[in-house]
């Protein structure tokens, strides 16, 4: 296949809103490097009569956002006007498939002859005339017919396997959910519980987690809670299997919130180094979880800086309780650190 300059292949698009004699709706639209021909959301032009009609087929392009691949091909069956700043062009009959067009000026071959060719030193821009001096080379047309109907297959084939990929993620997390409910109310463990009907009931453990935290509050380690008020039949979901009991999760652990230093970023309570003083936030849960335990931290506390937080510890629960999308997250923690905007729950027995 011989190169050939992009002006054998397009066609400059110049018809103003003015000119315009179709009968279809127009809209001002916009391009962007990843939706391509879009809606706008720039504040329009009180006056549109210079603004250039694009319609199915044409190409259009911001001259100075070209070099970042923002160029959209017009699809079917939609007509609208773009800023008479842009670019509009179109392929010539049986030259060039427009699609297989589109997928060479944003690929990184494509991206580089817009750069070498774009004229300007702080701001560059691609002209049209420029745009045509642009060595291509295409395969015959007729197999740029096979080679789109094949792309077109291997995208279909794609979006498919993404959709199945996806709905195995929501079946992997409905059977989580569905094994964790089954875990909670007892179907998990009845033929255990059957085999071994002398097993310690859970008033038992209540017990003697109510012993150590009373001996704690003693050696005031943890401070005294107000009583809890006791479970009310509205409050139970389902019933339990013998042996088993509803309680309130203060009943099991000591749960205390968070707390920050201020001002926050001071050098006198924020750390540049690593320190022993892990400054905790919801952003370490992710990177740093291992095997269900968070094991370090981004961030870190000055020995002062600890003084004026939350201290928490390994085997600790901590729960984020502020920030969009982020409520509700939490992590057991396999390290010492510190908090805030968070509640820990302490004290596992």
């Amino acid at each position: 296949m011989k190169y050939k300059n992009l002006e054998e292949y397009i066609e400059k698009w110049h018809v103003s809103k003015v000119d315009w004699d179709g009968q279809e709706e127009l809209q001002v639209l916009g391009v962007s490097n990843v939706e391509g021909i879009t809606t706008t959301t720039h504040k329009k032009s009180k006056d549109l009569s210079k603004y250039l009609v694009i319609e199915p087929g044409c190409f259009a392009y911001n001259p100075y956002r070209i070099n970042v691949g923002s160029i959209g091909l017009t699809p079917a069956n939609v007509y609208g006007l773009v800023s008479p700043a842009y670019t509009v062009f179109k392929v010539k009959k049986n030259k060039v498939l427009p699609e297989l067009l589109l997928d060479f000026l944003k690929s990184f071959d494509g991206l580089q002859q817009i750069n070498k060719y774009a004229r300007g030193t702080v701001r560059k821009a691609l002209r049209y005339e420029d745009l045509c001096k642009i060595n291509v080379s295409f395969p015959s047309f007729k197999e740029q017919l096979r080679i789109l109907d094949h792309k077109k297959e291997v995208e279909e084939k794609s979006i498919q396997l993404n959709n199945e990929i996806e709905q195995q993620w929501n079946d992997i997390g409905q059977l989580k959910q569905s094994i964790l409910q089954e875990a909670i109310q007892g179907k998990l463990t009845q033929e255990w519980r059957e085999q071994n009907p002398n097993a310690e009931p859970a008033s038992e453990l209540l017990k003697r987690i109510k012993a150590e935290k009373a001996r704690l509050i003693k050696d005031k380690k943890i401070k005294k809670e107000k009583p809890l008020p006791p479970i009310i039949d509205e409050e139970i979901p389902f019933d339990l299997p013998r042996n088993w009991e509803w309680c309130k999760l203060g009943e099991m652990y000591e749960i205390v919130r968070g707390s920050s230093p201020r001002p926050k970023g001071d050098p006198r309570y924020w750390s540049n180094g690593r320190t022993s003083f892990h400054w905790i936030t919801i952003a370490d849960f992710k990177p740093f979880t291992e095997n269900g335990c968070l094991i370090d931290t981004k961030g870190f506390l000055t020995e002062e800086g600890s003084k004026h937080s939350r201290k928490v510890g390994p085997s600790d629960i901590i729960i984020a309780c502020s920030g969009v999308g982020s409520v509700g997250k939490s992590v057991k923690l396999g390290i010492e650190g510190y908090i805030y905007m968070m509640v820990c729950l302490g004290l596992e027995i």
